[in-house]
């Protein structure tokens, strides 16, 4: 049973005690204190803002880790799709085509094999080559970000390197450089015959800066540095390209060309 007990001293200082035989004494002196050690709204929002800046330390750290390994990723990526290109040039003695936004991942070569190509610059034909991957909706296979891999093949002599590649065959004419304009002191590779590449984490397909400008210009000309941040030195494209003295060991050795 519960009891209730009056003592004018209690009564003086407005405390009550209530006496359970399950429970100990009460008094609502102890009520308001433990009322009062709640906790305020400035603490909730301080102990809010600590725990926002923890999981921002922790976040960002991982959302960087992500994209490094994205970039990690299609470097390997496109270092296996010149190893096919290799592997297509070995047992067919020419390499493929560019393919196009409508060849459904095939290289674009309309009339027929032997032909020329229908275009210099275009993306890397996936179904031709036989690879798998993640593709986009034209069958293009793609990047870690899920833009279309490019390639260009050039175009020399009447598309020499799409048809009979011959010890002869003239040189290519593709130069990589480190800046747009290949101009002197900044050719790192000189007489390439095609390359491959992404455009990189920032998936600009129409960029400002005059470096990823060069390389979707359609000439002779790419560019490939260390990533550079910010306006018109913005740089992410992730590119490996096809030198003539690597394309022609690989055809000695599988017998297309003469010294098997």
């Amino acid at each position: 049973m519960w009891s209730i007990y009056f003592h004018p001293k209690a009564a003086l200082s407005g405390a009550v005690t209530v006496n359970s035989p399950s429970a100990p004494n009460i008094t609502s002196r102890n009520l308001s204190s433990a009322r009062n050690k709640g906790f305020t709204l400035v603490e909730i929002a301080v102990v809010l803002v600590i725990v926002g800046l923890i999981f921002g330390s922790i976040l960002g750290p991982l959302s960087t880790q992500r994209q490094n390994q994205k970039i990690k990723s299609t470097e390997a990526l496109i270092e296996d799709f010149r190893d096919a290109l290799l592997g297509y040039a070995s047992l067919n003695g020419f390499l493929p085509c560019p393919a196009i936004l409508t060849s459904d991942g095939q290289e674009e070569r309309s009339a027929g094999p032997g032909s020329d190509c229908d275009t210099e610059h275009g993306y890397l034909p996936s179904a031709t080559l036989g690879l798998n991957g993640r593709f986009d909706s034209n069958n293009l296979i793609t990047d870690a970000w899920g833009s279309p891999i490019r390639y260009s093949l050039n175009n020399v002599s009447a598309w020499a390197y799409a048809k009979d590649i011959q010890m002869a065959t003239p040189s290519p004419t593709y130069n990589i450089c480190t800046a747009a304009g290949c101009g002197g002191g900044t050719v790192v590779a000189g007489n390439v015959v095609a390359v491959v590449f992404s455009i990189g984490p920032d998936r600009d397909a129409a960029p400002t800066s005059a470096d990823q400008q060069e390389n979707l210009d359609g000439d002779d000309a790419f560019v490939s540095h260390p990533p550079a941040e910010g306006g018109n030195v913005q740089f992410d494209d992730i590119s490996i390209w096809l030198s003539p003295s690597t394309l022609t060991l690989h055809l000695v050795k599988s017998g297309q060309l003469g010294g098997g």
